[in-house]
């Protein structure tokens, strides 16, 4: 009785959530610019043998990063692009 009492307090809780504000735009690289970088995303190459690219290899959606490393040929990734006092800081989230 208290397992399900528990329970039913726990869902009811949780259906009243909203949805978080200042999520991360283009999370899912969807949006893709014309350089082929996806929006709102910068890519961080160590050095030029290592790439960072979209493809359609993805489980869900269309698209996905694949980032290639180049064997010691320093960090590769991405970050969010930002531009100082641009008032969109909320793309950062």
């Amino acid at each position: 009785m208290i397992t399900s009492l528990c329970l039913s307090l726990c869902l009811a809780a949780g259906a009243g959530r909203a949805e978080p504000v200042g999520r991360v735009t283009n999370g899912s690289f969807e949006e893709v610019g014309p350089l082929g970088v996806p929006l709102d995303w910068s890519a961080v190459l160590g050095d030029v043998a290592n790439r960072a690219e979209v493809c359609e290899e993805a489980r869900t959606g269309r698209y996905s990063l694949r980032l290639l490393r180049a064997v010691d040929k320093g960090e590769v990734g991405f970050n969010r692009a930002w531009t100082a006092n641009n008032g969109q800081q909320a793309k950062m989230l």
